[in-house]
């Protein structure tokens, strides 16, 4: 007989030891009565013979240690790292006596397809630990490895692989000076308490060990680490079936440099470069441009940013900064706007124009619901003596407007006989002749006269002349080009019969104020020209100007009166914003401009100190990145 030799024997032992543990092996189940039997005689030594313990699970000690940082995904509320997941319990069935297999002492056993009763290839019974908040799970991030199992029943088995938890992320209302804390939560999926106990491997946790591990040239970093067992307490209809779990806080730290390089110190520099605005005169174009340059700049910046967190409603401290610089920089935008604004403003005051119509509007609704009611006794006018009347009511208060210097539109033809003009020494004088028979308006400058023609200006004789005129009896009107829009009150009131009259009237005096302005231009548009309701007053038909019959005049006088209009008519329309068409118009845009060198002045200091104070603010925080 020829001896074994001694690596012969070993190898032999080992299968012998593979094959005798197997043997009735069932690894879809495990002996839960031992796990009980041996926790109740820990129990009962501790506590003493007359202590009645409490059954609990078998115990599965759980480690792990964190390789590196894979990947943070804050949009997504997801973090990747590489781990090592280590796993020990004991398993009475696979205990042995050493002595018996040529003193081995260990062994090993495959498991694959993940925990649990495993695959077809798995070898013996793991415990179903799983991630509880996972986005992928443990059997599918994990690579498939061996157990090794000791003579003492003891189980251990590690395994390599990514660790990916779906976080409630802690720490992010301070980006980008940010530490992100995440907690993962493992525990026994199908097994309560009662059979399953996970529990804490040591400290439960360890870092790095290898030379491959930690983190370069990465966003986020490995920070602390912590570990923590958390018992849920039981359904009432299983007292004894508790839900043990362990708790990893995991802290990652974010590279806040990159941010401050690309956006914050950026977005600083644009905002003081948006303030260099109110040193620039507001007639440089450029004064907007680099407002709206500095605007948009912010909105980028913020667009960007939030392109890589979630969307949500808590606010974080680049959103605060975003939106500080975003209104300092809106700010001054609307400031250039309104300095622009007032630099050029000629009108008396800030009333808009439609508050302007709806105000006339309103007035003429209530003249007309005046009119259209039945009249008092006090309203109807008194006769004083033959030939003569006293005035009611109405027409004393349309006189006293009238004194105040207020034309009122509903001119009294019957009135105006004759001509009617201004004659001041400081400036020229314009004679307006309106006539139902001549189609001309006559402008005399200081001796020189023009003809224009005016066809719009003067209607039919019966929308202009009062009722028992002559033709012979003309009327001429005399206003300066700024005085065109006065109103001259009709005291009269009229009668229904004669409103659809009247109506037409008021449009045809609204095209003969345009004729008007335009006949106006000709003398001297950029003198300026001041009238008042004093200063007109009548003159006798006699006076009237040899020139009046325009309107038979040869087609080449008719031509060169037309170019005259048209060139008129460019001179009083084509203005630039310095341009001003009287002295009034001057005057307030004089007025209108201290109101905009007063606007920058106060800019120039506030908003840089009101920036700087923000800014203060916000850096000042206990948790900035400058203190991580």
């Amino acid at each position: 007989v020829v001896a074994a030799s001694p690596t012969e024997a070993f190898v032999g032992a080992s299968q012998r030891l593979r094959a005798n543990l197997l043997s009735g092996y069932d690894r879809g189940s495990f002996p839960w009565e031992a796990a009980w039997e041996a926790n109740a005689a820990a129990d009962r030594a501790g506590a003493g013979d007359g202590a009645t313990p409490q059954r609990r699970g078998l115990e599965i000690e759980l480690g792990i240690n964190f390789h590196r940082v894979f990947a943070v995904d804050v949009e997504r509320s997801t973090a990747t790292l590489v781990v090592w997941l280590r796993q020990s319990w004991m398993d009475p069935r696979l205990a042995w006596n050493p002595e018996d297999y040529n003193n081995l002492t260990s062994v090993h056993f495959w498991v694959g397809d993940g925990s649990g009763p495993g695959g077809e290839t798995s070898e013996i019974w793991t415990p179903d630990l799983e991630l509880w908040n996972l986005e992928l799970g443990l059997a599918d991030s994990l690579s498939d490895a061996p157990c090794l199992v000791s003579h003492t029943g003891s189980v251990f088995w590690s395994r390599p692989g990514h660790f990916m938890p779906v976080c409630k992320f802690k720490g992010l209302d301070d980006f980008p000076f940010d530490k992100l804390q995440c907690t993962a939560e493992i525990g026994s999926w199908s097994h309560s308490g009662l059979y399953v106990r996970p529990t804490l491997m040591g400290d439960g946790y360890s870092v790095g060990g290898s030379e491959t591990a930690g983190e370069s040239y990465a966003e986020f970093r490995l920070g602390d680490v912590g570990a923590r067992e958390k018992v849920y307490p039981p359904y009432p209809l299983a007292p004894e079936e508790d839900w043990p779990v362990v708790l990893y806080d995991i802290t990652f730290s974010r590279s806040w440099q990159p941010y401050v390089r690309g956006y914050l110190v950026l977005q600083i520099i644009l905002n003081l470069a948006a303030f260099a605005c109110f040193w620039m005169p507001p007639q440089c174009g450029e004064r907007m441009g680099l407002a709206i340059t500095a605007l948009l700049a912010a909105v980028t910046s913020e667009l960007v940013v939030s392109a890589n967190l979630p969307t949500a409603s808590e606010l974080t401290w680049f959103a605060k900064f975003s939106l500080t610089s975003l209104g300092f920089s809106a700010a001054a935008l609307f400031q250039s706007a309104a300095v622009i604004y007032f630099f050029y403003l000629t009108s008396d005051d800030l009333t808009p124009n439609w508050v302007k119509w709806s105000k006339s509007k309103w007035e003429d609704w209530r003249e007309r619901a005046v009119r259209k009611a039945p009249r008092k006794e006090s309203d109807k006018v008194e006769v004083k003596s033959e030939g003569e009347r006293m005035p009611s009511r109405t027409e004393r208060i349309n006189l006293e407007a009238n004194d105040e210097g207020s034309l009122d539109e509903n001119w009294n033809e019957q009135e105006c006989k004759g001509e009617c003009f201004r004659n001041n020494d400081s400036s020229p004088s314009v004679r307006l002749n309106i006539d139902s028979t001549d189609d001309y308006v006559e402008c005399q400058n200081n001796g020189q006269e023009h003809n224009v023609a005016a066809q719009d200006t003067c209607d039919s004789s019966s929308d202009i002349r009062s009722s028992g005129g002559s033709r012979k009896e003309g009327k001429h009107a005399f206003a300066s080009a700024t005085s065109i829009g006065a109103r001259i009150r009709n005291p009269p009131l009229p009668t229904r019969e004669k409103e659809e009259h009247i109506s037409t009237s008021r449009k045809t005096r609204t095209k003969m104020k345009l004729s008007l302005a335009q006949a106006a231009v000709l003398t001297d548009w950029k003198q300026p020209v001041h009238t008042s309701v004093h200063s007109i007053r009548a003159a006798p038909p006699r006076e009237r100007p040899a020139m009046r019959s325009s309107s038979s005049s040869s087609p080449g006088s008719l031509r060169s009166n037309l170019g005259a209009w048209d060139s008129a008519q460019r001179r009083s329309f084509a203005l630039d914003a310095d341009d001003f068409k009287s002295k009034k118009q001057a005057e307030n845009n004089l007025r209108w401009q201290q109101v905009a060198r007063g606007i920058d002045d106060f800019a120039r200091t506030v908003f840089p100190l009101a920036y700087a104070i923000a800014l203060a603010v916000l850096l000042g925080g206990k948790n900035m990145g400058l203190k991580h």
